[in-house]
């Protein structure tokens, strides 16, 4: 059986999609998101039923835990005092894929291998499917670790950006950078990626646009002067500095 939780939380066994009524959604979210560590029976009742649980809850968990096992044909769901547990081999989660294949394109860039590294971090974010835990993140530690991923997975994205902008694929980056600070107008790292790219098209006035912008944003809404980096970023572009043209990986992370 597979498991995947970057989108909505499915099971699937072969290319069949495992139905699971809601309770045994919820207990499945609620045992995956802990990476096989034990979960409380008293930590799980909260999880089905929050502050509503039932005088009868500790054996309808009960219940619930063995129909979900008889569901999942046992895979790794254990009775572990005081709670339980889902041991999955770690090819079995997307999850695990996903920090997995990371971790390869991470140590291939370092090695000064950064199209190795760029096709392993495309791999990686190539298994997302939406938002993590998608329907699941009503429990709150479903909630947290969908947080948690949704985090790392912008990570990856600024550091195939990174890369990829060493390797000269400036016009091909901006589409779908521009989504991303469209969506994240915060995140400063995104917004010099995109700086960065429009300028090195020749595009400089769409760059410098985009400075101002996120300038305006922050004023506007938080009160706030841009970043150092992005200060250095537009004095820059202002001037025509020739190291904007490197395309290395390092001077790309420098702004």
């Amino acid at each position: 059986m597979r498991f995947h939780v970057l989108g909505p939380l499915e099971v699937r066994e072969g290319a069949a999609l495992v139905k699971l009524p809601p309770k045994q959604r919820d207990l499945l979210a609620a045992l995956l998101c802990t990476d096989g560590a034990t979960v409380s029976a008293e930590r799980l009742i909260e999880c089905l039923w929050g502050t509503a649980a039932p005088r009868s809850a500790m054996k309808s968990l009960q219940i619930h835990i063995h129909r979900l096992r008889r569901t999942l044909h046992g895979a790794g769901l254990l009775h572990r005092p005081p709670g339980y547990a889902l041991l999955l081999d770690r090819g079995d989660l997307d999850s695990c894929l996903f920090h997995e294949r990371v971790r390869q394109g991470r140590e291939a860039i370092t090695a000064g291998h950064p199209q190795k590294g760029a096709d392993l971090l495309r791999s990686a974010l190539g298994l997302w499917r939406g938002e993590p835990y998608e329907g699941q993140d009503h429990i709150a530690t479903v909630h947290a670790e969908a947080i948690r991923l949704a985090e790392m997975r912008l990570e990856v994205l600024e550091d195939l950006f990174d890369t990829e902008l060493a390797l000269g694929r400036h016009a091909a980056l901006t589409g779908e950078l521009r989504g991303l600070v469209a969506a994240h107008p915060f995140r400063e790292r995104l917004r010099i990626q995109l700086m960065l790219a429009l300028y090195r098209t020749g595009r400089v006035a769409d760059a410098l646009d985009v400075c101002r912008a996120g300038r305006t944003l922050l004023a506007d809404e938080l009160g706030l002067d841009p970043g150092p980096a992005l200060r250095r970023l537009e004095l820059a572009m202002l001037t025509y500095d020739p190291a904007l043209d490197s395309s290395t990986a390092r001077d790309a992370c420098l702004w």
